[in-house]
């Protein structure tokens, strides 16, 4: 699912950030995250997303979402992900019509 999502729990339900919380429950993130195993994480599902819908990252562009991925909570990261989905599958099929 890629959303719309009404709340924080229907966007805490896809896989990144239930990766996390999986994470967190485990122990495996630790205060500061100074392993850097939740920014990883957040950054692996996000280069995942983005590659599967063909958006290519400049120097800039990369700098920024490593920091988005960093900083942000997963849910948040979670619903810019969705949104680049969804405008995807948009473009998609208004080009099939």
């Amino acid at each position: 699912m890629s959303g719309p999502y009404t709340s924080e729990a229907q966007a805490a339900g896809e896989p990144m950030p239930r990766a996390i919380r999986d994470l967190h429950d485990a122990g495996r993130i630790r205060s500061g995250d100074p392993n850097r195993i939740r920014a990883t994480t957040v950054m692996n599902h996000t280069a995942d997303a983005l590659t599967a819908t063909g958006v290519e990252l400049g120097a800039f562009d990369r700098r920024i979402v490593t920091w988005m991925c960093s900083t942000w909570e997963p849910t948040a990261v979670q619903v810019v992900l969705g949104l680049v989905s969804r405008a995807h599958a948009a473009g998609r099929q208004s080009s099939v019509r």
